[in-house]
């Protein structure tokens, strides 16, 4: 009886979840709406075995691997991945009872969040759309499917760019040998140069070197016609003092003289006198 219980339990949950399906026209497989409630076994077998015949109205999903998933004997070697793309059913209610009033957004639509409340999120559409959705379905950041895009974008834009930087290194290439050659030039030149102010410099050097000494020649010239002419006023000097001496000498001859010519006279005449007497 309990069993019966159960399973009927069961078959309603599979016909409410193929109803929601119906009415927003897609597989129950792309309808989050359980709560994170795992599904069992039995359920995943209705809920396949129910979706199966409008399979071939959504091209996302291949026949072949629900009839793999509900097959245990090749499940277990088949390789599968999780889709990273489903869609959420928008409410009008922030519960999982409330009237679903859009079949389901897609996974990377843009929203705008009006509030939060109790894992629920109340949320506005481009098409002015407005509901309730699971908290757990929204997030700040872009889908990878978007970011992915926009890398590859960015990737065909860095491709493009390195393709006329590629192009413009080839066009710049003789630019840059004529370059390298005008470099290697004034590499030369600058070598030349280098040696010929080194030689200048040294040059420059014995010269100052040489004027030093002329300096010191100039200044020891100086000196010597200092004394020179300290000699040669000495020397005025001295001549002067023996043209003074000469003069003196003169003048006492001269005056001797003439006292000797004013008593000769006299001493003759004495003499002759007495020769009288």
């Amino acid at each position: 009886m309990k069993y019966f219980t159960l399973t009927n339990c069961i078959i309603f949950s599979c016909v409410n979840t193929s109803l929601l399906a119906q009415e927003s026209g897609l597989p129950q497989e792309h309808i989050l709406e359980r709560n994170s409630t795992p599904l069992t076994n039995i359920e995943r077998d209705v809920i396949h075995s129910s979706a199966a015949p409008d399979v071939g109205q959504n091209s996302s999903i291949n026949p072949d691997i629900i009839e793999k998933e509900t097959n245990p004997a090749t499940a277990k070697n088949l390789k599968a991945y999780i889709t990273d793309e489903f869609y959420v059913p928008v409410r009008s209610l922030p519960d999982t009872n409330g009237r679903v009033i859009h079949r389901g957004l897609k996974s990377g639509t843009s929203l705008q969040l009006i509030e939060a409340s109790d894992g629920w999120s109340r949320i506005k559409t481009e098409f002015d759309l407005e509901g309730w959705i699971e908290t757990r379905f929204v997030k700040a950041d872009p889908i990878a499917k978007v970011l992915l895009a926009l890398a590859d974008q960015k990737n065909k834009q860095l491709e493009s760019l390195n393709d006329e930087l590629e192009k413009a290194i080839k066009v710049e290439q003789p630019k840059k040998e004529l370059a390298g050659q005008k470099i290697a030039a004034l590499s030369l030149e600058n070598e030349r140069l280098t040696t010929e102010l080194r030689d200048f410099s040294s040059k420059t050097a014995r010269a100052m070197a040489t004027q030093d000494q002329i300096q010191s020649l100039v200044s020891q010239n100086n000196l010597l016609t200092q004394e020179n002419d300290v000699l040669k006023a000495r020397l005025s000097n001295f001549e002067k003092d023996d043209l003074y001496r000469s003069f003196l000498y003169g003048g006492l001859a001269v005056f001797l003289g003439a006292i000797l010519s004013a008593l000769v006279p006299r001493l003759r005449g004495r003499k002759r006198f007495q020769e009288w007497g």
